[in-house]
């Protein structure tokens, strides 16, 4: 049975040996704590660091860059965050489940379909990017999530308190994981496994998904805006 979370599968475009047109099926509606052989070390959960591309970005800003007052020096600013391989704090989860107690995060990129976004759009009361990514797929605009994740990485860098989710928890948040942990300095031939030891045994799902990682951009490529606009263009 489908789930609901997206409801259009679009292929991985210009991945040689990529997956198939519609990947039928979605992610377990248990999320990353509910499927068996255990959920994530760390409950979920992520941020970005700029805000590349759009996205509403809504509601009061609860988290803050650097530790707040009256946490423990070490401790997690979220709920179930872990460190990147540099120290870095993230939180990756599952939308589909209940939020963790505890402070709101500082900024949070979310994955999904207009569908999932509808769904959930109201709950993220703090500054938030969505990328459109269907489930077991990968991103519609591969150049746009670059620059989101290269972002997130930078706002987890600089101490803001960050998460990443989609609808499970599971593929296209593990995903996202081993990129930012790519970022942080790991090989990407290890990132894959250093997740699903971090954060969820089955994360980044598909052999697509972990083509991605492997070619994931470690620094960003020039805008095609910037160029397209020439020089001394104003915009």
């Amino acid at each position: 049975m489908r789930d609901p979370d997206d409801s259009a599968g679009v292929g991985p475009a210009g991945v040689p040996g990529g997956g198939p047109k519609g990947v039928p099926g979605g992610e377990p509606r248990g999320g990353p704590g509910g499927e068996p052989g255990g959920g994530p070390r760390g409950e979920p959960g992520d941020g970005s660091g700029g805000r590349p591309g759009g996205g509403p970005e809504s509601g009061p800003r609860d988290g803050s860059e650097g530790a707040p007052e009256g946490r423990p020096e070490g401790a997690p600013p979220l709920a179930g965050a872990f460190r990147l391989p540099d120290g870095s704090w993230v939180r990756g989860r599952g939308l589909r489940r209940p939020p963790p107690e505890g402070p709101a995060p500082g900024f949070g990129l979310y994955l999904g379909s207009d569908r999932l976004r509808r769904r959930h759009e109201g709950e993220l009361r703090w500054p938030h990017e969505w990328i459109r990514w269907p489930d077991f797929l990968l991103p519609h605009d591969h150049d746009l999530a670059v620059r989101h994740i290269h972002a997130l990485y930078e706002r987890a860098r600089a101490g803001t308190a960050v998460e990443v989710a989609c609808g499970g928890g599971v593929g296209r948040t593990g995903t996202v994981i081993a990129c930012l942990a790519v970022l942080a300095g790991l090989a990407p031939a290890d990132a894959v496994a250093w997740t699903r030891e971090h954060h969820h045994h089955r994360a980044v799902e598909t052999p697509w998904q972990r083509r991605w990682v492997l070619r994931f951009p470690p620094s960003l490529p020039p805008d095609p805006r910037a160029r397209d606009a020439g020089p001394g263009t104003s915009r």
